[in-house]
């Protein structure tokens, strides 16, 4: 079973409204679209590309304003490292970024790149999802994810 189709089956166990259900979804579309990436080349890779820079920016930048306090609140410890992590990610997507898509070096370091982030959501699955979902009733998980879908689109430029 893919990592998406795991994801996927995590978020129906969440309302749509719960950040948990969510956040899922939105890792399952990661990982589709690491895939996706490396399965294609020229304009499709490109395109996959982009829309993985633009869905992983404005995901970690939702996290950051609506889930990072929550967690900080219930385990600081694990906040901190999730936050380590996504800066680290921001530094190589944007070496990244700046690498010809079609080289060999694009498809090697992206590799890594993409085992990184694998790596990332599974911490996140496994230890701060966990750790929100029971700290936080279904009500209070729908407000977050209202306010994480609202700092979503605005990092994602659509409001």
């Amino acid at each position: 079973m893919s990592e998406a189709t795991k994801d996927r089956k995590q978020s129906e166990r969440f309302a749509d409204e719960d950040i948990l259900g969510i956040l899922f979804e939105q890792h399952a579309e990661i990982h589709e679209l690491v895939t996706q990436i490396q399965e294609s080349s020229g304009d499709d890779r490109r395109l996959a590309f982009e829309r993985f820079k633009r869905l992983i920016t404005a995901h970690e930048a939702a996290e950051q304003k609506v889930l990072r306090p929550v967690t900080r609140d219930i385990a600081s410890d694990v906040a901190e490292a999730r936050l380590e992590e996504e800066q680290e990610a921001r530094e190589v997507l944007e070496e990244l970024s700046e690498l010809d898509i079609a080289s060999v070096n694009f498809e090697t370091e992206f590799r890594k790149f993409s085992q990184a982030v694998n790596e990332h959501a599974e911490a996140e699955e496994k230890g701060e999802f966990l750790k929100v979902e029971t700290a936080r009733d279904e009500s209070q998980r729908r407000i977050l994810g209202s306010e994480f879908l609202a700092a979503f689109d605005a990092a994602e430029g659509n409001r």
